[in-house]
């Protein structure tokens, strides 16, 4: 959820370029912990087939950093840098809200 808090911030707070500038390190490690926590728990999950888990996992995380390149491009062309703020913060919390929704009793 801190991802989702960032991006709502991000585009109103975009007039003032320190507080910017602390959200967007907050973003990057936010950003940076995402990989290791979702590898973690992935790998939690599957313990049978580990390797196959893992490659599968690099790949999806490669196809998703692709397609989000893309269309973040694609929007901030089209509808500016605000824009794109406000699109992460809706996927981002959309995702949140499809684990929760989805996640297996443990």
């Amino acid at each position: 959820m801190s991802l989702a808090i960032l991006f709502l911030l991000l585009p109103v707070l975009l007039i003032f370029p320190k507080f910017e500038t602390v959200l967007i390190l907050l973003w990057a490690v936010a950003w940076g912990a995402l990989p290791l926590c979702l590898n973690t728990w992935h790998r939690s999950i599957e313990t049978e087939h580990s390797e196959a888990a893992t490659a599968m996992f690099t790949f999806t995380a490669q196809v998703a950093i692709a397609i989000g390149s893309s269309l973040g491009g694609a929007i901030v062309d089209h509808f500016g840098l605000r824009a794109n703020f406000w699109m992460s913060a809706l996927i981002v919390i959309l995702s949140a809200f499809y684990l929760a929704t989805h996640r297996k009793a443990e």
